[in-house]
């Protein structure tokens, strides 16, 4: 399948048929230099230029996302209630549109373009949660009844 991609990828920067195939396959026999040269011409991207590490990245997106949870979160330690709710809900909502805005140094989208998406698709995403929570019962008090259901189904 590589050989394929690669031959037409080839063919349709002019290479012949034969030469296309010939080439790919000679690319392709070293499964290391396969994927360097499929990473090149398939998405344009330079493997070297990339950088990074697995393993530095979930522990990046980890620590970012533990972080994150503390901003709507804290709320709920200084208010109680509707109160509490409201505070979390516009809290979120602000660093969320921030969050939008400052993607675009990587994107060069329009900044107010940027910050509406990533709070719309956050507030689609935590309308979608409560709908769903709010049409299984799904609620602290209900907690060890879903327990008992679920451990017992």
């Amino acid at each position: 399948m590589k050989v394929q991609e690669l031959q037409l990828i080839y063919e349709a920067k002019g290479l012949t048929d034969d030469m296309a195939k010939e080439l790919s396959k000679r690319l392709v026999s070293d499964p290391r230099n396969a994927l360097d040269v499929l990473t090149r011409e398939e998405f344009g991207l330079d493997p070297q230029e990339l950088g990074g590490s697995a393993r530095v990245a979930a522990l990046t997106s980890f620590l970012l996302f533990s972080l994150g949870i503390v901003i709507p979160v804290a709320r709920f330690f200084l208010f109680q209630g509707q109160n509490a709710v409201l505070c979390s809900l516009g809290t979120s909502s602000l660093v969320l549109f921030a969050i939008g805005t400052v993607t675009t140094i990587f994107t060069g989208r329009p900044v107010l373009g940027s910050g509406f998406r990533q709070l719309c698709l956050w507030l689609a995403a935590a309308g979608i949660t409560f709908a769903l929570g709010k049409a299984f019962g799904v609620a602290l008090g209900n907690l060890p009844f879903l327990l008992y259901v679920l451990t017992n189904a």
